[in-house]
């Protein structure tokens, strides 16, 4: 019965940690998007925190999405158009 109450315990305390390291990492990207050029990079940037909101926050997730496939029009990115709609057409 203890070793049970143990490892639910050490179970609950890694899915807090990786909770707060996919905040940290949805904070750096998101202080990264003001500064971003648009250009591809700035593109990929958006799919990562499209891909960093999975589970997390799905309206975000579309969101994310939506300007990243507004962008690739913008640049005329075919790659980058292709991959947004694949994954909206998932999400949604």
């Amino acid at each position: 019965m203890k070793n049970i109450i143990i490892i639910l315990i050490l179970a609950l305390s890694y899915n807090s940690s990786a909770k707060l390291r996919g905040q940290a990492r949805i904070d750096s990207l998101e202080a990264e998007l003001p500064n971003a050029k648009t250009d591809s990079n700035h593109l990929k940037l958006l799919n990562s925190l499209s891909l960093a909101f999975y589970r997390v926050n799905p309206d975000k997730r579309i969101k994310y999405r939506e300007e990243g496939l507004a962008l690739a029009k913008d640049i005329n990115w075919k790659m980058g158009r292709a991959i947004n709609y694949n994954s909206l057409g998932v999400i949604k």
